[in-house]
């Protein structure tokens, strides 16, 4: 249990970067983020198949990993129209969620630099060296967004 100290220092971080930290917890809320992150919305089918690619994904794990992306506010959720695919789900990063992902790159330094993880990773597909440089696009979209709104 807390105690009072903890627990005045824990009120003052705001609970959107504690469920989004959440979020991103397991391994497989990570590579289910990463995946969507990068490739874009997809159907549930197509995220169990690409992650659980070579061994087999348990559906529930999948659900609770979506689950808890959602609950961090990193992922939304879409249900396709009738014309579309009847009761079809898709799943992409939330701009909560990609802002959050670029804060956390912007803090290490550019990922191909020396305060990057890139270099580590190069065989790889993190995040495109393109959608780091447009942090600032995402922004400039953003206010022009709630310009047109």
């Amino acid at each position: 249990m807390a105690t009072t100290n903890v627990r005045k220092d824990l009120d003052q971080f705001p609970e959107e970067l504690t469920e989004a930290i959440d979020g991103l917890s397991g391994e497989a809320e990570r590579a289910v983020f990463t995946l969507l992150f990068n490739e874009g919305e997809m159907a549930f089918s197509e995220i169990q198949e690409r992650v659980g690619a070579g061994d087999e994904l348990h559906g529930q794990t999948l659900t609770d990993a979506i689950s808890e992306l959602k609950s961090g506010g990193l992922i939304r959720k879409r249900i396709a129209d009738a014309k579309e695919n009847e009761l079809t789900a898709y799943y992409s990063t939330s701009t909560f969620g990609e802002r959050f992902t670029y804060s956390l790159f912007d803090s290490l330094g550019t990922i191909n630099g020396s305060g990057g993880r890139r270099h580590r990773m190069d065989s790889n597909k993190v995040l495109d060296d393109d959608l780091l440089d447009s942090g600032q696009d995402l922004v400039a979209d953003l206010k022009e967004e709630m310009a047109d709104a």
